[in-house]
């Protein structure tokens, strides 16, 4: 690798989000494909890139090399949003799916300095941002936060991953710098962006229609609505990207609340449904997160979803289960208090991670769970259902996951009621996500009246038993309340 961009230990895998690295390469071809990454103004670690190498690599059944050499001619083009826009792309051919997303970078200092020291510092991560002045290395949020108030520092750069950490501090102003961006994958060869795809596209869509064969008008004149649907969860069994059933369900909702429309159940990747948009003035994508160059296409609602983030999950009966419960009153627990009390069990001592999740931690927490390396250790090759296996045969005190990943192996399970889940302290309960529709008159009125939807919080409370009816109680309650508070975000 020929790569300057810095090391951080914080994070050594994927984000959940790309699922590529859990499907099967076919057999091996011999040559290798060199791959130019260009993230805009932002720097990633050599972990997250080593990371896409292997990602790309197992995609396409070949190595792949990200190299920053002059003199190579590139395969493949990894690009921020902001990028594509930049360059002439007359020769490369964009896959649909995105390789990444790099969130929201924050300028965070305080709201009435006392003196000026002209030092800004930057937190540890996966990724940082890019600066024309040499920014001071900051270990945590918790370290930023003790610099700004005792005055030997300005300004701190973070992004929003921590953003709760610094909300609560009533001293401290907080401005965002940039919208998260993605990251896409173009190639120069068409048949290799075929071959990239493949291993993407999948099953489970029902009803909904592609929305790249769907025949489309060119002005609609009935009100309908093209209402797109794009993959998120990654099906063990069938080894593949499928829409969520939560997601199918919900457009029956909208249906019934926006009865002056007629939504055309459609289906597709966040890529088909922009370039749709921009095309159609009556396309709108359900449930996506917003970035400052999506806005640019679309119109956005209110917050339509609220998705629980990482949650620790236990077994009552367990030892471990049973002190976990006794050391909480609001559902939540700290990481380092867990580990401690899993060390001291009679059971099993271990805590499984998925350490493709790494990234979406802060960097106190990751580092926690590299230093407590006894009792966390790495579930990412197994798959959900022996993950609550072995958790209900007590070969593992608890592991880490998300809610929707988990529900589908946590229903095959007669003793999954036995099962309680926990938010992680430090770590923002959940993340939300809208509707984006076209950005035209007709759009701009369907995102209205979602909006009036929405603003009704029996409204809320329905949809979130529509995302959560096979979690267990505690998320339940939990993704509850963040549908109630995503409102205002």
């Amino acid at each position: 690798m020929n790569l300057t961009l810095f090391y951080s230990l914080a994070t050594q895998l994927l984000l959940l989000s790309s699922c590529l690295l859990c499907t099967p390469a076919a057999k091996a071809e011999s040559r290798i494909y060199y791959a130019k990454l260009e993230p805009g103004s932002i720097q990633i670690n050599l972990g997250l890139i080593d990371a896409y190498e292997r990602k790309l690599s197992k995609a396409l059944a070949s190595t792949v090399e990200i190299s920053s050499e002059d003199d190579i001619e590139y395969d493949i083009w990894i690009s921020s949003e902001s990028a594509i826009r930049d360059k002439q792309l007359a020769n490369w051919s964009r896959s649909s799916y995105s390789l990444d997303y790099i969130p929201t970078f924050l300028e965070i200092s305080l709201k009435h300095p006392k003196t000026q020291v002209g030092i800004t510092g930057q937190t540890q991560g996966p990724y940082q941002l890019v600066s024309d002045v040499q920014l001071q290395d900051i270990q945590d949020s918790a370290a930023a936060i003790r610099l700004l108030k005792s005055g030997r520092i300005d300004k701190v750069i973070s992004h929003s991953n921590n953003a709760h950490q610094y909300a609560n501090q009533p001293t401290l102003a907080i401005r965002e710098l940039n919208n998260s961006t993605a990251l896409f994958v173009s190639f120069r060869d068409k048949q290799l962006l075929e071959r990239y795809n493949k291993t993407i596209f999948t099953a489970n869509t029902n009803s909904f229609v592609d929305i790249n064969k769907m025949v489309l008008p060119e002005v609609s004149t009935d009100n309908t609505i093209i209402w797109q649907l794009f993959f998120k969860y990654f099906d063990e069994n069938l080894n593949k990207l499928v829409l969520l059933n939560a997601d199918k369900e919900a457009t029956l909702w909208y249906q019934s609340k926006l009865p002056q429309f007629k939504l055309a159940q459609a289906f597709g990747t966040v890529a088909d449904g922009f370039d749709a948009m921009r095309k159609q003035p009556n396309v709108c994508l359900l449930n996506i997160f917003k970035t400052e160059e999506r806005t640019a296409f679309a119109h956005f609602t209110k917050a339509s979803v609220a998705y629980l983030n990482e949650r620790l999950y236990t077994f009552d009966d367990s030892e471990f289960g049973k002190k976990l419960a006794t050391s909480t009153n609001d559902n939540t627990v700290d990481l380092n208090q867990a580990a401690r009390l899993a060390a001291y069990s009679f059971d099993s001592r271990n805590i499984a991670i998925d350490s493709r999740y790494l990234s979406r931690f802060p960097t106190s927490l990751a580092e926690l769970m590299k230093e407590r390396s006894a009792q966390f250790i790495n579930s990412q090759p197994w798959r959900k259902d022996t993950l609550v296996n072995q958790l209900i045969q007590q070969q593992l005190a608890g592991f880490i996951d998300l809610p929707n990943m988990m529900e589908d192996s946590l229903v095959k399970q007669e003793d999954s009621k036995e099962i309680t889940s926990y938010g992680i302290k430090g770590l923002a309960p959940y993340r939300v996500g809208y509707v984006a529709c076209s950005k035209s008159p007709q759009g701009e009125v369907v995102v209205e009246q979602i909006n009036q939807v929405l603003a009704n919080e029996n409204n809320r409370i329905e949809l979130a038993k529509i995302y959560t009816k096979r979690f267990d109680k505690n998320s339940q309650t939990a993704a509850q309340k963040a549908f109630i508070d995503m409102q205002g975000k």
